[in-house]
């Protein structure tokens, strides 16, 4: 029965996890791609795609939790246990990678509010700009500008 529990943890954990990682890959791949351009979007989603996954299933594992269950001095497992542990492999690899879905949507809003922030501040005119004076003959500046466009 040990080994049918770790095999039974072991499957949920990973089945879960993937599907997780099936269902959240269309959306991971458009916000990257809206954030990133070409090779660099695809190398961000695979890299997500495979941390969410390894959170995900070591979330359902749980070993150190199982150890007891497996210890030479206890009564046997039986089904119900079993069930329990797969229940717990279940809500664990869930949990965890729900947090690391905030984790990596919350990092791809900041960036993408940082970008429109850079991009709002940053000059139009891609060309070199003309210094600015300022001070005292800052005034002066600008009536001589005015003068040689209105003659």
């Amino acid at each position: 029965m040990d080994t049918i529990m770790l095999i039974s943890v072991f499957l949920s954990s990973l089945a879960v996890s993937a599907c997780v990682v099936w269902i959240f890959s269309a959306l991971m791949d458009g916000v990257l791609a809206r954030l990133a351009a070409g090779e660099t979007a695809a190398a961000w989603s695979l890299f997500t795609k495979f941390a969410l996954f390894v959170v995900g299933f070591t979330g359902g594992l749980r070993l150190t939790d199982m150890e007891p269950l497996l210890a030479s001095a206890r009564p046997p497992i039986n089904s119900a246990q079993i069930l329990l542990e797969v229940f717990r492999a279940v809500t664990g690899a869930l949990v965890a990678s729900a947090w690391m879905l905030l984790v990596i949507f919350a990092a791809a809003l900041a960036f993408s509010g940082g970008k429109a922030a850079y991009a709002r501040l940053r000059p139009q005119s891609a060309g070199p700009r003309e210094p600015q004076p300022s001070g005292v003959g800052a005034a002066r500046h600008a009536r001589s500008r005015e003068n040689q466009e209105n003659p």
